[in-house]
């Protein structure tokens, strides 16, 4: 069996997104136990937003989170007065950008491979 990669995802090209900006794969965007096991990068966080780029990456880990529907929350990498700010905790991960839809199985079943 293999898992499926979260490629790309969060065009920004029409968007506020700016370099250094990351999102956070999660439950909810409220900061609160908002994590979802089995997705890539620390706590399901985003690689930096590149510069130039127009999309949010992941690397290549292997999405192992339960099929289901997810947000996506934003996380500005500064702040208004352009103090950065380092988005690496759910609690900096309170706006919600979207949703993202894993397909795969449920809570319950099984696969053999």
């Amino acid at each position: 069996c293999e898992g499926a990669k979260i490629e790309s995802i969060a065009e920004t090209d029409t968007t506020a997104s700016r370099m250094g900006d990351r999102v956070m794969v999660g439950s909810a965007c409220n900061g609160v136990n908002a994590t979802v096991p089995g997705i890539p990068g620390p706590l399901g966080v985003s690689q930096k937003l590149a510069p130039g780029a127009v999309r949010f990456e992941w690397g290549d880990g292997l999405v192992g989170a339960l099929g289901g529907r997810y947000r996506l929350c934003w996380c500005a990498s500064s702040l208004l007065d352009d103090t950065p700010r380092a988005c690496g905790d759910p609690a900096d991960f309170l706006v919600d950008a979207g949703e993202i839809v894993v397909s795969g199985p449920m809570g319950g079943q099984s696969w053999f491979c």
